[in-house]
This record gives C-alpha cells, sequence and structure tokens, in this order.
C-alpha cells in the first residue's frame, strides 16, 4: 500500500487526492443544498448522485490544486487560471452527460455570455471566487485532519468512503439509464398515440371536406343535368354515351315513382 502514499505531482500523493477528491465532493454537495433551500426555500437533493456527493467539485478542485501549486502565491492568476479550469471541466461534463442521457443536468441558456448553456460567464467568475477562497482559508482546513490521521485508520476510513462513493455511482447511474429509457419510451408512446389522433382527425377532416366537395358537385350536376335534359331531349354525349342515357332515365324513373305515388293517393282518397 506504500504507493497510495507516494508524491504523483508535488506534494500531492494519491492517498492525498482521494481524500480531498471525496471531502470537496460532499462539501460542494452542501453547497448545493444551501443554494437551492435559498433559492427555492426547500430541500433539493442536487447533483447527479443519489448520495452527498457531487463529484464535480471534488474533480475540480483536485484538478485546480494540482494545476496551480507553482502559481499558489499569485491570487490574480489563481482566480483566472481556475475560472478557465473549473468553466472547462463544467463545459465537458455537461456535455457528455447530455450526450449519454439526453437531457441537461443545469441550463444556463438565460444567463448572459452563455456557451450552449452549459456554463456562462457569471458562474465561471463566481468558481473563480470560490477557488481563490479555497486555496486561502478552506484548504488548509481540510488538508490539516487528512496529514494528520493515522495511515492505518485514515486507510480504513477512506476505503469505506470510496466504497459507499463507488456504489452511489453504480445505483444513480442505472437509475438515470432507467429513467432515460423510460422518458425515451414515454415521448415514443406520446408520438405514437399524437401521430394515431392526428392521422384520425386529418383523415375525418379530409373525408369530410370530400364529402362535402362531392355533394356540392353533384348537386350542381343533378341541378344543371335536370334542366339541361329538359332543355335538349335528345341531347348526346359523344365520349361516353351512356352518362346522358343513365341521367335520362333516372329523371325517368323520378318522374315515373312520383306519378305512381300520386295515382295511389288519389285511390286511396276515392276508395275512402
Amino acid at each position: 500500500m506504500d504507493f497510495l502514499y507516494k508524491d504523483i505531482v508535488y506534494d500531492f500523493s494519491l492517498y492525498n487526492l482521494l481524500w480531498y477528491f471525496l471531502i470537496y465532493a460532499f462539501l460542494g454537495w452542501c453547497m448545493e443544498v444551501c443554494y437551492a433551500a435559498f433559492k427555492t426555500k426547500s430541500f433539493i437533493n442536487r447533483g447527479f448522485l443519489n448520495g452527498t456527493y457531487c463529484p464535480l467539485y471534488g474533480a475540480g478542485a483536485c484538478v485546480v490544486l494540482v494545476l496551480l501549486e507553482p502559481v499558489s502565491n499569485h491570487p490574480f492568476l489563481v482566480f483566472l487560471l481556475s475560472s478557465l479550469i473549473t468553466t472547462a471541466i463544467e463545459f465537458l461534463t455537461g456535455l457528455i452527460l447530455e450526450l449519454l442521457y439526453h437531457k441537461k443536468w443545469w441550463d444556463y441558456s438565460g444567463r448572459r455570455f452563455n456557451i450552449k448553456g452549459y456554463v456562462c460567464l457569471e458562474f465561471s467568475i463566481i468558481w473563480g471566487i470560490c477557488c481563490l477562497l479555497v486555496y486561502d482559508l478552506l484548504h488548509p482546513i481540510v488538508r490539516w485532519p487528512v496529514n494528520h490521521i493515522p495511515h492505518n485508520v485514515g486507510i480504513w476510513l477512506l476505503a469505506i468512503w470510496l466504497l459507499d462513493f463507488v456504489l452511489d455511482v453504480v445505483v444513480s447511474t442505472v437509475q438515470a439509464t432507467r429513467f432515460a429509457k423510460y422518458v425515451t419510451k414515454i415521448t415514443e408512446r406520446e408520438k405514437k398515440g399524437s401521430d394515431t389522433i392526428g392521422e384520425k382527425l386529418a383523415g375525418a377532416t379530409i373525408k369530410l371536406m370530400d364529402s362535402a366537395s362531392e355533394a356540392k358537385e353533384k348537386y350542381a350536376i343533378k341541378r344543371s343535368s335536370k334542366r339541361l335534359l329538359k332543355a335538349f331531349p335528345t341531347m348526346k354525349d359523344k365520349r361516353d354515351k351512356s352518362i346522358i342515357d343513365t341521367l335520362r332515365e333516372k329523371a325517368l324513373l323520378k318522374k315515373q315513382k312520383r306519378a305512381i305515388e300520386k295515382y295511389n293517393e288519389l285511390k286511396e282518397e276515392k276508395d275512402a
């Protein structure tokens, strides 16, 4: 287990970095919960995971602590570079999560100077200020217990905490995947249902319009044909002689039917 305590870069060992990652992931979660409570006046479990972790903060803190160690004594450079680093991490994390689960876990589209809703200038400045405060105030407090816990105790505490974090990641990922599939299924069902309803509604509308148009056309033909047949009893159609003959036969049959009905009425009156 000696490899855990060897310095990887500067004065940071894997043991230290794992502790810092978990501590800052937890502190980041606490900050998100406080921010949400301030905004909504209610508790909201913020972040991708179910547990008390926001890995984005843990990873961001470790990257910033390592990369900015050479300029740790220059506050302006710490602010500027940490703003760029945390913004890049937030952008990549948001992009990857959306590619994997087809949804945005946060959205800055309503804020000015944003990039595709993943990052914005306002929060980039806030991250820079936070990193500056971490360097000057918070990290010395965090570093002290990590360096002073006996290694035989610290390694077990770290192992238990890491196991809890890994289980949380696995369970949350499975739930998020199922949720994404569930949302996709609901969307597909809604689309299928809306398509079915839309097709039926559109079909009924078209059918009604066609029926109305056909009825109007038939009525117009009927009126014009009735008049023309009376006006021209010997009219013929060179294209299709059966058309005129059919119309004439129909008119004759209707005339005969009315004559029969009138005869029956007169007969009934006479018998009465």
